[in-house]
This record gives structure tokens, C-alpha cells and sequence, in this order.
């Protein structure tokens, strides 16, 4: 480090003191070594002066280049061009700091300026401090602190852009181990999307009076009032699908963020309501979240064609009366009901493991009631089957969007006026996934001249596990699984497993080659 100086006075004015300086290489850390700074770069001048007894100093320094450590924040400023501004007085006899103006600026992301005072230096200082920005920008910001810092850890947000801008006036109260943070956040213009353009939330704003308290919230209750702030999204859009204006309350005070009316979205032609949705100390406990969900009437047409599923029919309602995101789990309770292929599919006890992760789990179970097959076999393009089916999946285990574990028992059931026929293409698809083999050879001969024929029972019982697939028929008789298990009456046919266990990934390979059979260009998986 280096430093030049020189001495000024002006008339009758005080004698000032001038002195440039210069780091070259510098370094610093604390004992713990979670805060370090290497290969800092700066070049600056004070000037200090003496009014009324008082010492003051003016200043300014230019950080050419700084490495820097900060708990799980690592950040290279060399392309911020970090400025300072700073003038102030220090009462060496109090231990008392006064900031007339403190101003930190970043190239990509704008300008924090600090102004109060910090006593008890330097062994136990506390403050009292005004913060303020007129000019946060989203872009800059979210880029260096929160996408660099995490995005090793949660990948999703290297796909992730934002713009807009942010004015806030905070009030800043305690010392360095506890503190009170009170003011207003607005937002404005603020758009966040995904790189590639496949989904985009905004504008967005936001006018958010709040209080937070550094590193808890206060445990006593409190008779205080507590300031409403409002949220605005004109729009939530995706490649497929828009979700128009949403408007509602949003409180943030004593660390609690939470909405403090139902949430009413318009999506594929139903509604949906996110209720008592809230985090209970964003500062002591970020990701302890809690909410309840109601759906009502989503067009399942509308909603698999967003999700690039095979387009079908009916509706999605239910309600989910708890979720709460704890640790790295979202868990929820309740049942949510899609009216699908004349019958319901009941989905409950959903769980998710790591939900900002790539490599993210996602647990649940699964009832089916009254599913029409003739509906169902002629959605996915597997050969005509007609009948009631019905069962249930449990624990089933998604990962990475392909099923890691179930138990699963599915079986038709006979209902008055619903025929039970399979047809020849059908049972060709059944005989490719139950043995890897194609059924032409099988259903030669005097079966060549039926188009369909007619059975019993159909379905199958099935336990995933290590990505090994024990399957077993709707039927066991003389050693064999029987999957089609045939009628009295003719024409008849079975079809029976021979490959009882394989692979699961064996299993998708067969079931790819019946989608390439039959022409099917989507994919079932979500």
C-alpha cells in the first residue's frame, strides 16, 4: 500500500489534509476464513478537515479488481467497477461514527447509498442507519449475488433471466449480531423468464411496506399494526398457455411473508386458489413454507397439451388442504381428482424431494375408479380395448421424470353394458411389452381371421424396484401370469408373461417400440 499527501488551506477556512492511496495486491480475511478478499486493486483519496473541533474526512475509492468470500457468496468485482463515496465525522472521544453520505455503486446493478451513525467503536458497535436505492437493477443484481453464487446448487436458476428495476428507503437499527431492518421495497417493470423463452412471468410490481429483524423474528406478540403491501403479475405465460392479471395483498413484517387473501388464477379453463400461503420467518427459517390449493374444473386437453403429455379429455378439481416446504421436502396432504376417460384418477400424499433440483424425487400414490379403456386405448394409439379398469399405484417414486419405484395393481372389472373386447393390434402391443417379442407369429392361424377378440379379465400387478420390474398377471394358473385371461365365449384369446422380471429400462425400450409401431409422436412421461 502506498500513500502521498499534501496540506491545504483555503483563506480562513480550516486546514485540510489530503492523502491518495494505492493496494495493490491486498488481502484480508477473518480468523474463521469464511470471509476473505484476495487480489484487491484500489486507488483512492481523503481529505480529512477539522470544523467546530470535530474531525471530518471526505473520500472516494475505485476498486479495480477484488476476489471476495463471503459465507457461500463468492464474487469477482473486476467487471463491477466497484466506486465509494463517503463523508462523515468520527468523534474519537465517543467512539461515534457519523455518515453524511455513504455510496456503494456496482457497473451492472446500481447504486446503495447508507447515511446515519455508528457508536461504540470500535468494540461494540451499534447503528443506526437510513439505506436507500432509487435505481436497483434486477438484471445486474440477480446475475452477480444469486445466480453465480447458486446456481452449482440449484441449476434451475442458471436458466432463469430478469429485468426491471427496484427503489427501496430502509430503516437499519441494532448492532452486528441483532438488528431491525423497516422501510418500503418497490418494484417496477420487473419481468422474470426462462432463457429459451419457454415461460415468462411480468411485469411485475410491487409496493411492500416491511419489517425484518436480523437473524430471527421476535417471539414475543405483538399488538402492532400491521401495513398491507400489493402485488401485481399482468401476466404468467408460456409456449402453450396464459394466465392473465393476478392482483392480491402481501404482507412482510416481523419476518412473516405471507398473502393474506386467497390467490385467484384463471388457468385452462378453470380456476385455481392458492390459500393461506405464507413462509413463516423468511430470515430464520427460508424454507419453512406453508399453503392450501384448490383447483376447480382445469381442461385436461388444455393442460396435457401444455405439458407436451398425449392430449385427452376431462377436468382436474380437488383440494390439497396443506403443503409445507421444510428443509428440502415439499409435502402436502389431501387428494387431488382428475375426471379422465369417463372414470377418476385420485392422486394423494404427494411429496417432493429437493424441488429445485435437477435431480429432484417426486413421492405419491395413485387410485383409479371407472376408467373407460375404449377411451383411454384410443388416446395413447394402442389398438382398440374396451372395458372398465380399475386399481391403485403405491409408492410410486419419480425421478428425473421416469418412475424409480411403485407397486401397482390395475384389473378390469365387469360392468353391466360395457363389452370386453381386445383387439388383434392391441394384444400385438401387449405380447411386444409382456415378452419383448412381436405377436404376429402368436396369433397366426385361425385367429388371423378376427379383428377382435373377446376376454374376461385384463391387467396386471407389478412392484418396481432398483430398476427391476417384477410383473405378474391379472391371473396365476398352471405356473403362468396370465395379463388377458379369455372368456367362455368365442372368439377368445390369453395372453400370457414370460418375462416375469426385467429391467425397467428394458421396458421403455418395448414400450418405445410400440410408439414407433403405432405412430405415436408424444410422450406419456411428464
Amino acid at each position: 500500500m502506498s500513500v502521498t499527501s499534501d496540506t491545504v488551506k483555503a483563506g480562513a477556512g480550516p486546514i485540510e489534509i489530503a492523502a491518495g492511496f494505492e493496494i495493490a495486491g491486498g488481502r484480508f480475511s477473518n480468523p474463521e476464513g469464511t470471509r476473505i478478499g484476495e487480489h484487491l486493486n484500489a486507488k483512492g483519496r481523503l481529505i480529512f478537515s477539522q470544523r467546530d473541533g470535530e474531525p471530518f474526512v471526505k473520500g472516494e475509492a475505485r476498486i479495480e479488481s477484488l476476489e471476495l468470500l463471503w459465507g457461500s457468496f463468492f464474487g469477482d468485482f473486476k467487471e463491477q467497477k466497484p466506486a465509494i463515496e463517503m463523508d462523515g465525522r468520527y468523534r474519537s472521544a465517543a467512539g461515534e461514527l457519523t455518515l453524511d453520505k455513504f455510496r456503494i455503486s456496482l457497473a451492472s446493478a446500481g447504486s446503495v447509498e447508507l447515511k446515519g451513525r455508528i457508536q461504540h467503536l470500535p468494540d461494540d458497535p451499534a447503528f443506526n442507519m437510513e439505506v436507500r436505492s432509487d435505481d436497483l437493477r434486477h438484471a445486474g443484481f440477480y446475475d452477480f449475488f444469486i445466480k453465480d453464487t447458486f446456481k452449482i446448487g440449484y441449476p434451475i436458476l442458471g436458466e432463469i433471466g430478469t429485468t426491471g428495476r427496484s427503489s427501496f428507503t430502509l430503516r437499519a437499527q441494532g448492532s452486528l449480531g441483532s438488528f431491525t431492518v423497516d422501510g418500503n421495497l418497490r418494484l417496477a417493470e420487473s419481468v422474470i423468464q426462462e432463457k429459451t423463452g419457454s415461460w415468462r412471468v411480468g411485469p411485475i410490481g410491487l409496493d411492500l411496506p416491511l419489517k425484518l429483524r436480523f437473524p430471527e423474528a421476535l417471539k414475543e406478540s405483538s399488538n402492532e399494526a400491521v401495513p398491507f403491501g400489493k402485488l401485481t403479475i399482468q401476466q404468467i405465460q408460456t409456449q402453450s398457455t396464459k394466465i392473465p392479471a393476478i392482483s392480491a395483498p402481501i404482507v412482510l413484517w416481523n419476518n412473516s411473508l405471507r398473502f393474506p387473501e386467497p390467490v385467484q388464477l384463471s388457468l385452462f379453463g378453470g380456476t385455481g386458489s392458492i390459500e393461506d400461503l405464507a413462509w413463516r420467518d423468511i430470515i430464520g427459517a427460508p424454507r419453512d413454507m406453508g399453503l392450501s390449493l384448490r383447483l376447480d374444473g382445469l381442461r385436461l386437453s388444455d393442460l396435457t397439451e401444455a405439458l407436451g403429455w398425449y392430449r385427452f379429455n376431462g377436468t382436474l378439481s380437488g383440494s390439497i388442504p396443506g403443503v409445507r416446504w421444510v428443509g428440502d421436502s415439499l409435502k402436502s396432504d389431501g387428494t387431488i381428482t382428475l375426471n379422465a376417460f369417463g372414470g377418476k384418477i385420485s392422486v394423494r400424499g404427494m411429496e417432493i424431494e429437493q424441488p429445485l433440483s435437477p435431480g429432484r424425487s417426486i413421492k405419491m400414490a395413485a387410485r383409479l375408479d371407472g376408467l373407460n379403456l375404449e377411451q383411454a386405448s384410443a388416446t395413447f394409439q394402442f389398438g382398440h380395448i374396451s372395458g372398465v379398469l380399475a386399481g391403485a399405484i403405491d409408492g410410486l417414486v419419480l425421478s428425473q421424470g421416469q418412475a424409480a419405484a411403485f407397486n401397482a395393481d390395475l384389473q378390469t372389472v365387469a360392468q353391466r353394458g360395457v363389452g370386453q373386447w381386445i383387439s388383434v393390434e392391441a394384444l400385438n402391443n401387449l405380447t411386444v411389452i409382456s415378452s419383448g417379442n412381436d405377436g404376429g407369429s402368436v396369433f397366426g392361424g385361425i385367429a388371423s381371421f378376427f379383428d377382435s377378440f373377446r376376454y374376461s379379465k385384463l391387467g396386471f400387478k407389478a412392484a418396481l424396484k432398483n430398476d427391476t420390474l417384477l410383473l405378474r398377471g391379472v391371473e396365476t394358473g398352471e405356473g403362468k401370469e396370465y395379463l388377458v385371461v379369455g372368456s367362455w365365449l368365442p372368439p377368445t384369446v390369453n395372453i400370457i408373461s414370460y418375462t416375469q422380471e426385467i429391467s425397467f429400462s428394458e421396458l421403455l425400450r418395448r414400450l418405445e417400440r410400440v410408439q414407433k409401431k403405432t405412430g405415436g409422436a408424444q410422450s406419456a412421461q411428464p
